[in-house]
């Protein structure tokens, strides 16, 4: 909610929340007013901005869409393809503007080095992304989805999806590679013929943190800037974008749901195969 006042034409005005207590506290700290009832609040709104888990996303986006609601979705859009279709599918049904928050894309840092990228033709990329994320210092240790078998590929592999295929164009073909527990593996062949590995996790110590990326073309290389990254900045970004779309009646958008229903299918399809390895090696 940080900076949302400096946005224009927007007004945070209703707080909803699985725990009253810090909705109310919530709610308070920005002049705003707390619902104990999801649909009560959505009487209020013309958006809703969704910070859920993703397996608890679906089913209260759709309610907001079902009623004409336009939505910011917490990224992943959702954990299986079945589910993202779903949610795409009524957002065209009810003809609502939805962007699905993919954070490193309103980074102007980040957004720069990707049109950079985009004017060679690389060869191979390596992503490295060490998140310290159940640390002491971190925001998300008390996360419960986060902790789950498989957790860093939904959380951290839209952001890398994000900016490879605007970078490299879509991905063609897809494959998990083997890693030690609490790391993903994974292989990403992309239209312009690039590869991409990555190696993520959740579980990093602090001081191994890191968000990397190397463009390599055999001659040249590009590493995109690992810089702090400021999350109220970005969120103003997306509203920001949000609200211009509605203001010009458009719903298409280079993270709308159609880009998130794309990204799930391709995280599918990894964690499927992730899982099928798994299961091989526990079988031997």
């Amino acid at each position: 909610m940080v900076g949302l006042q400096r946005v224009k034409g927007a007004k945070l005005t209703a707080v909803w929340g699985r725990d009253p207590a810090k909705s109310a506290a919530l709610a308070e700290k920005w002049g705003a007013r707390a619902y104990a009832d999801f649909n009560a609040m959505l009487a209020e709104v013309d958006v809703v901005s969704f910070a859920l888990p993703p397996m608890a996303q679906e089913q209260m986006a759709l309610r907001a869409i079902a009623a004409g609601k336009h939505v910011l979705l917490e990224k992943p859009m959702a954990t299986n393809l079945a589910a993202a279709k779903r949610l795409a599918a009524e957002i065209r049904k009810n003809d609502v503007t939805a962007l699905v928050f993919f954070t490193r894309r309103f980074f102007p840092e980040l957004v720069a080095a990707v049109a950079e990228a985009k004017k060679r033709k690389w060869r191979n990329v390596t992503v490295e992304i060490l998140s310290a994320a159940f640390s002491n210092e971190s925001p998300y240790k008390d996360s419960f989805w986060r902790r789950d078998s498989g957790a860093e590929l939904w959380d951290l592999g839209p952001h890398i999806l994000s900016l490879l295929i605007e970078a490299l164009g879509p991905v063609t073909a897809q494959r998990a590679l083997p890693s030690e527990e609490g790391y993903s593996r994974f292989e990403t062949i992309h239209e312009s013929g690039a590869m991409a590995t990555s190696l993520i996790t959740l579980s990093a110590r602090p001081e191994d943190r890191c968000n990397r990326y190397i463009f390599d073309d055999g001659e040249t290389r590009m590493v995109f800037p690992d810089l702090p990254p400021d999350y109220p900045s970005a969120y103003v970004r997306a509203i920001e974008n949000l609200i211009s779309l509605i203001a010009q009646g458009k719903r298409a958008h280079p993270l709308d749901a159609e880009f998130g229903v794309e990204t799930t299918a391709i995280l599918e399809a990894i964690d499927t195969m992730r899982k099928s390895s798994s299961r091989s090696g526990e079988s031997r």
